[in-house]
């Protein structure tokens, strides 16, 4: 039997959720054991080749790798994680589903990977090396040098809003959350107006203890994630899901989530 509280299609990371899950349950079935790491390969692997999606390791890495209480910034290229543990401890994490269900393998995804990789191409090295100067100087057409751009700057986004959490600071955190959803919707066009609407409305509750938003997953529909103060999130998802249903007419689920422990076997959960 399969059971799960998470929505499918609202870029939440279900079907890594599965991948990982079905490893861990036949690991179990046959008494075998292997690393983390060769379970993450397989579970991309399985995406790839059954789902027709084209995806890296993030979403694998993390369900198989979570550690309770804390973030992790994932360095795709060594496929290790320093752990982040926020400094503020107000800060939950709201994450509300748009209603708009995405469906990677459908061609959207693949092709801004494949953008990716023809910036790469054009300008020789991966675009982890590159910076946006490189960009502004490379012969490249419009949508790669687009689709480039948001990679090279969600990197920079990455290790700064580390320093945000570290830090708490929160101003810096709602701003690089914002900057993030825009380079979305503008640089790597994988937003859908709903998304761009649930953004809009947390951050007119900046006030009422909201701390940025932009949209999580994928793309192409899914969810948004809010972080906010936790005293304050209730009252945060109960205003965003009244005035989104105003606005669109769809009842947006909400999920209050914190950062927890990886995918694991129950028998192993009761050993911990």
């Amino acid at each position: 039997m399969i059971d799960s509280d998470l929505p499918s299609g609202a870029g939440l990371s279900s079907s890594a959720a599965l991948e990982v899950g079905a490893a861990h349950l036949l690991l179990a079935a046959t008494g075998k054991h292997l690393p983390t790491a060769n379970i993450v390969s397989l579970a991309q692997q399985a995406a790839h080749r059954y789902a027709g999606v084209p995806c890296g390791t993030r979403d694998q890495f993390s369900v198989a790798n979570g550690v309770h209480g804390a973030l992790m910034m994932l360095d795709n290229r060594s496929l290790t994680a320093d752990l982040v543990t926020p400094a503020d401890e107000d800060l939950a994490f709201l994450v509300i589903d748009s209603g708009v269900k995405h469906d990677l393998s459908d061609g959207g995804y693949g092709a801004r990977r494949a953008d990716c990789e023809a910036a790469q191409v054009a300008l020789g090295k991966s675009l982890r090396d590159v910076s946006v100067a490189d960009l502004e100087r490379a012969e490249l057409g419009d949508v790669p040098r687009r689709r480039a751009l948001h990679v090279v700057t969600e990197n920079a986004r990455v290790k700064d809003m580390v320093v945000a959490l570290e830090h708490g600071d929160r101003e810096l955190m709602a701003e690089l959350m914002y900057a993030g959803h825009a380079s979305l919707r503008d640089d790597f066009q994988n937003s859908v107006s709903e998304v761009d609407l649930l953004v809009a409305l947390a951050s007119d509750l900046h006030d009422e203890g909201v701390i940025g938003a932009r949209m999580t997953g994928g793309g192409f529909g899914g969810a948004v994630i809010v972080p906010a103060i936790e005293a304050q999130v209730e009252h945060v998802a109960g205003v965003l899901s009244n005035r989104y249903a105003q606005a669109t007419g769809i009842t947006a689920r909400t999920l209050v989530v914190h950062p927890s422990a990886g995918a694991r076997s129950i028998s192993e959960a009761l050993k911990s």
